[in-house]
Parts: C-alpha cells; structure tokens; sequence
C-alpha cells in the first residue's frame, strides 16, 4: 500500500471520526469517485496534451498520488490509473493498462502483506478465496490475450463503456444511500 496508501486509509479513517455516519463517508467516496471517473471520460473526449514526465522524483509523486486517491475511494484504482499515466507519462492505452494492473497488483500484495503482519486474516470470510484467485488468474490471462489482439480504438471504447458503468453504478448506490 505504500506510505501514501496509509495515508489515504488514515484520511478514510479520518473521515469515518468526524462523520460517524458511515454512510455519509460511503457517499463523499461515491462523489469523489464519479467526479475522478468523469474527468477520466472528459480526458478521453478532448485534446489534452500529455506531460511527458520523465523525471524519475515526479515520477514518483505520481505514483504517491494515485496509492493515496485509490486508498482513500476505496477502489483499485484501474481507470484513474490507466488516465494517469496517458497523461503523465505519454503512454498509449495498451501501455497504461498494462502498468496499471502490475501497479495494483503490487499495491495488493502490500496491502495483503500488512493484513497479515498485522491483524491476520481470522476476521475475513476466506471460503470463496481460491476460486477468486483461480477466476482473477482466467481473467488476467484472457484480458492479456484480448489486449494483444484488439486495436487501441476498441480498447478506447471498451475502457470508456466500462468507465462510464462504474460512474452508473456508483450513481445508483449513492441513490439507494439517500433513499
């Protein structure tokens, strides 16, 4: 999860102190959540040009950036990262996907990690977990497979489809929190 991480879990945390509502934390993440996923969208549809970072320090304050905003939403970060590093790093969708999945991938073996050294796993329900883990391997091979196959435009497409799915949902859970 990295310090960052932490620290977006501790502003999580934060949040959940000063609104002991939970729900309405739930709800700031939502919002916050769909305003990153729309300017995600709004990134795709107009001509921004990219940074070019090549500085390895900004490099890594991008990366401190991200572990905090995915930490705090409580999401993997997928979408937000993908826009990140077409932005920051002038890469192309196939690129930025790749990195992001390797990029949470590490982030959730952390987060694991410190799960373990620290409270363990007797308070999480572990049944269905190999068949997760079985299902995410499928899953992470066949996307790798697609993603060779398909042209940057599809994946365009389909990531901006999924983007704006994920806007929706959240949309319609943070309905049913109000009602």
């Amino acid at each position: 999860m990295g310090c960052w991480g932490i620290l977006g879990n501790y502003v999580f945390q934060g949040l959940l102190t000063i609104f002991p509502n939970q729900e309405i934390v739930l709800l700031v993440q939502i919002i916050l959540t769909v305003i990153s996923l729309a300017l995600v969208l709004l990134y795709l549809k107009l001509p921004i040009q990219s940074l070019h970072i090549k500085n390895l320090s900004l490099i890594f304050l991008v990366g401190l950036f991200l572990a905090f905003l995915s930490t705090l939403l409580g999401i993997g970060g997928g979408p937000i990262n993908v826009i990140m590093f077409m932005y920051c790093f002038s890469m192309t969708m196939k690129e930025a996907s790749v990195y992001s999945i390797v990029t949470i991938f590490f982030s959730q073996l952390s987060k694991l990690t410190t799960i373990a050294l620290v409270e363990g796993f007797g308070g999480y329900e572990l049944n269905a977990l190999w068949v997760i883990i079985l299902a995410s391997i499928i899953g992470g091979l066949w996307g790798a497979k697609l993603n060779q196959k398909m042209s940057e435009a599809h994946i365009m497409l389909y990531y901006s489809l999924g983007t704006f799915g994920v806007i929706l949902l959240n949309i319609v859970n943070g309905v049913f929190l109000l009602f």
